[in-house]
């Protein structure tokens, strides 16, 4: 079995809801009811079984659940005790992000900090925020930049902040959006979900979606070309970027902002490599963007 699978046993046994418990995990139920069916596949038992309450565990499961949760403190303390021999703040840090922050800001952000620390390289993987957070909790990566305030119990650092607009080729004003096709780029569904807001609280009519598209530089270069607008945040933008900007207002008037995060596992938080980049990231400060 692999290390996420037994993440995944304690995280259900938790949950006691296969729909609660994918949540958790970012997933999809029916990729989470996948993964069940396989280590159980693997294992030839049955570890859980459903009803419309949710999931109750087998005797089987009740043991792998307490196994789990040894094997993977054990898998932790092997890992932070070989970093540790390591010494040092020099190595490879294993970085995921939104591909808006590494658009516009990842890349000032790393190339200062090699300038002080030139022992640094970086692994960089881009993805929604929702499975950089995931993977911070399953330690695919080992610091994540996440667009958005989330619940979760790792360490945080704010690294920067923006403000949301709706873009295009050509000046516009809000009802003039309710006319326009909407350029969407790939987003999760926490970065919808804050535009569906704003919209509902401003029109009765539905939002019309043109086209969805991969991401954020395929998006812009369609509302470029005149093909609809899109909603990017000031954090998103490089200064080359050209466009008009209509700033999307609450409901009390204030711009809409989102923070972005830096995050690491608490328990990852004081290794020496990791501790250093978050302290920078803290004593440098949030980088905001009007």
């Amino acid at each position: 079995m692999r290390e996420e699978d037994w993440k995944t046993l304690i995280t259900l046994y938790e949950c006691r809801n296969l729909t609660r418990a994918a949540k958790e995990m970012y997933l999809s139920q029916p990729t989470l009811t996948k993964q069940l069916h396989r280590i159980e596949s693997e294992l030839g038992l049955t570890v859980v079984k459903r009803s419309n309450k949710g999931v109750t565990f087998t005797p089987e499961g009740e043991y792998l659940v307490h196994q789990a949760r040894k094997i993977t403190e054990l898998i932790q303390e092997t890992k932070k005790n070989v970093w540790k021999m390591c010494g040092g703040t020099g190595g490879t840090l294993k970085i995921g992000t939104s591909s808006s922050f590494a658009r516009a800001q990842l890349p000032r952000l790393l190339s200062a900090y090699s300038a002080i620390n030139g022992q640094v390289k970086f692994k960089v993987t881009v993805m929604l925020s929702g499975e950089v957070l995931e993977a911070v909790r399953n330690e695919t990566v080992q610091i994540g930049f996440v667009n958005g305030d989330r619940k979760h119990n790792e360490k945080q650092v704010l690294c920067s902040y923006g403000y949301a607009y709706a873009v295009a080729n050509r000046p516009i004003e809000k009802n003039d959006l309710l006319g326009m096709d909407m350029i969407m780029h790939n987003r999760d569904q926490y970065s919808k979900d804050i535009f569906e807001r704003w919209w509902k609280n401003n029109f009765s009519e539905p939002m019309r979606i043109g086209t969805i598209v991969q991401d954020i530089d395929t998006s812009l270069k369609w509302v470029s070309d005149g093909l609809g607008y899109g909603v990017i945040y000031s954090n998103c933008f490089n200064e080359s970027d050209n466009f008009f900007k209509l700033p999307l207002l609450d409901n009390d008037g204030r711009p809409i902002r989102r923070n972005t995060w830096a995050i690491c596992r608490r328990d990852c938080a004081e290794l020496p490599l990791i501790a250093d980049f978050m302290d920078y990231i803290e004593k440098t400060g949030p980088i905001g963007a009007e």
